[in-house]
């Protein structure tokens, strides 16, 4: 990493056309060594140019940077449309494996918004099969030995059974398909252990308050009223 931040802007600007995600890695790396509003400012507009032109390319791009930089960069924890492009592209590195242990970070998470990045990771990490125990709220985690929280058969029968309730009526049913993926980010390793309770209810009960079916006062359990809090 150049000391000096003229130097660090020759190199995005000498690598941003050959190769976006090199570019965001430097500038990635910026953030974490040149402290002042100013220069945070111009990274952060080159951040915006580039993610541009990615989105230009349909969120298609084509980079030769080592699988750790991209870990790195979605490390940053920004969920926009660059986070996905690392995260698909690294769907498809085979060496994956070797950095196990960096896939740590997303789960030391201190609040919700951090938190919606577990899910995600673990997917990605059951797709790789990765045999690796992971820290997660006290629970030992292995994304090969538990696999994908979705192939849960109390959660896909959840699933068909709001299906079949509100898939009926379009604009209810997104809310209820809204309200049953947020369900699974909030609970994703309880599920794996199979620590939920009564998650039909629970869901289709904060739906019925959301859809002014009823009134909130109508929600008596713990898990309806805190599931409830996060959509106020």
């Amino acid at each position: 990493m150049p000391q000096d931040f003229s130097e660090l802007i020759y190199l995005i600007e000498k690598t941003k056309d050959e190769d976006y995600l090199k570019a965001i890695a430097l500038i990635e790396e910026g953030f974490k060594n040149f402290f002042t509003k100013e220069e945070h400012d111009v990274l952060n507009s080159y951040r915006d140019f580039i993610l541009a032109k990615i989105k230009l390319n349909n969120l298609q791009t084509k980079t030769n940077l080592p699988t750790l930089d991209l870990i790195n960069i979605i490390k940053s924890k920004k969920m926009d449309h660059l986070f996905f492009v690392c995260y698909n592209i690294l769907k498809t590195r085979e060496d994956v494996n070797d950095y196990a242990s960096e896939f740590q970070f997303f789960f030391n998470y201190k609040n919700f918004d951090d938190s919606m990045f577990s899910p995600l990771i673990y997917d990605l990490l059951v797709e790789h099969q990765i045999d690796y125990d992971y820290k997660v709220e006290q629970k030992t985690i292995n994304p090969k030995k538990l696999g994908s929280v979705l192939k849960n058969k109390d959660i896909a029968k959840l699933e068909e059974e709001l299906k079949e309730e509100y898939g009926k009526d379009i604009a209810k049913f997104k809310v209820v398909n809204h309200l049953f993926s947020i369900y699974i980010f909030k609970n994703w390793s309880k599920i794996l252990f199979n620590e939920t309770k009564n998650d039909y209810i629970t869901i289709k009960n904060v739906a019925e308050v959301l859809l002014g079916n009823k009134d909130k006062t109508s929600l008596t359990a713990d898990e309806e009223k805190e599931f409830y809090k996060m959509f106020l």
